[in-house]
């Protein structure tokens, strides 16, 4: 997929950076409440060369969002997007290896803290875009010497799911998710980049990453992945659902500072993956049950490198994330409920395909157990044409949604209970 200038417009995201404050700075302004309503960085962050600013552009805008500390906005902090190599080049990346990640978009926060990042040319993203047109994008925020990051995917406005997403914990009903991609973050919050050390001494960075790299360390085990779920309240039904080549999920990312097994924070930003070249029709299940069809993806342990080019120092980070599809095929039983209460009669013999673009969370979907990380990871699918779940009815039964009619419903599961 390819998008025009115009619609690259569809690619707008809302990011909420957050930044633990540093100690107050002269020149704060004051609010109402005696408090100050902005703090402003504490030096002049360099930009990053050869990007141009956001606000000298009047392209769309593909971020946006507030850099806050303590709850407060933070004046003058630099954000950086840079983007990451295919799903298809981590494929095949052997463990050691390096890419320079390239920055496309930056931006300086306002007065309020706010900022709208604006890519010079649309086209840049191209070589970045996965199969099904996301871009996965680290994003820096740097403010008072300090430099966090945060995950981030980016798609087409069609293909947006924030705020329509369902969220799904274990042994629980399915509740109203946050908006996704929210990205908020704390400066000072897992994953934050190590300083370099020097002859035995950390040498404090300043100023915004000039250039971003990342690095291979480990390649994980396969993790198993949930990927659907059917509910189905009466003997009269079958469910079917197929994960074939194209589907798209994402997940959450795992990040640590030093990368050592014990400190690794869970899903802090999102990345996105795909399925293989192959389709997985799972086992079809027929009558009275409540299923998670599972399969499983390969996960990396990454090495994100920032150079400060004003201090030729560098500052690192870690991430475990996602990588592609391994594969295998489970149906699991859950006691988990579908909600689903508004219910209308099909007659036997008919087939409801349920194969939507929003998308279901599961808060821990992803099980990831190593040596070298043991995490639980959130994952998302969304439904469509390259994910679908099927309904057949052996007898006239009824089928149930969950904000709305099964043929409509935000929840993306269908219960089925007998007439």
């Amino acid at each position: 997929m390819r998008f025009s200038r115009t619609q690259l417009g569809g690619l707008a995201l809302a990011v909420v950076v957050s930044l633990t404050a540093a100690p107050e700075t002269a020149g704060a302004s004051t609010g109402a409440a005696g408090s100050p309503s902005s703090v402003p960085s504490s030096h002049e962050i360099a930009a990053v060369p050869g990007v141009p600013d956001s606000g000298a552009l009047t392209g769309d805008v593909v971020l946006a969002g507030t850099v806050t500390a303590d709850s407060r906005p933070v004046a003058g902090a630099l954000v950086v997007a840079y983007a990451w190599p295919r799903n298809d080049v981590w494929d095949a990346t052997s463990v050691g290896r390096t890419y320079t990640m390239l920055p496309v978009a930056q931006a300086r926060t306002d007065a309020d803290g706010h900022y709208d990042l604006r890519v010079f040319d649309p086209r840049s993203l191209d070589p970045f875009r996965n199969d099904d047109g996301a871009v996965n994008v680290s994003l820096t925020a740097t403010a008072n010497g300090k430099t966090q990051v945060v995950d981030q995917v980016l798609r087409d406005a069609g293909q947006q799911t924030t705020g329509e997403s369902e969220v799904m914990t274990d042994d629980s009903a399915m509740t109203a998710a946050p908006a996704a991609n929210d990205g908020s973050i704390d400066l000072n919050g897992p994953g934050s980049m190590a300083p370099d050390t020097i002859g035995g001494v950390v040498q404090p960075a300043q100023g915004s990453c000039s250039s971003m790299t990342t690095t291979n360390v480990a390649n994980l085990p396969p993790g198993w992945v949930i990927v659907g779920q059917s509910f189905s309240g009466t003997a009269y039904v079958k469910a079917n659902f197929k994960y074939t080549s194209g589907a798209t999920s994402e997940f959450g990312v795992a990040a640590s500072t030093t990368g050592a097994e014990g400190t690794w924070t869970a899903n802090v930003g999102v990345t996105t993956s795909t399925a293989g070249q192959s389709e997985t029709d799972f086992p079809t299940k027929t009558g009275k049950g409540k299923y998670f069809y599972e399969t499983t993806f390969n996960s990396s342990k990454f090495k994100l490198g920032c150079y400060h080019y004003n201090t030729t120092q560098w500052t690192y980070s870690y991430q475990v994330r996602a990588t592609d599809q391994f594969g295998g095929a489970k149906a699991v039983s859950t006691t988990n409920t579908s909600g689903a209460t508004e219910c209308i009669p099909y007659n036997k013999g008919t087939t409801l395909r349920v194969n939507k673009s929003k998308a279901i969370t599961w808060s821990n979907g992803f099980q990831i157990n190593s040596p070298i990380a043991t995490v639980a990871l959130s994952s998302r699918t969304g439904y469509s044409t390259s994910a679908e779940l099927d309904y057949t009815q052996i007898k006239d039964i009824q089928l149930c949604g969950k904000g709305g009619g099964p043929a409509s419903t935000t929840a993306l599961t269908v219960g089925a209970k007998a007439l």
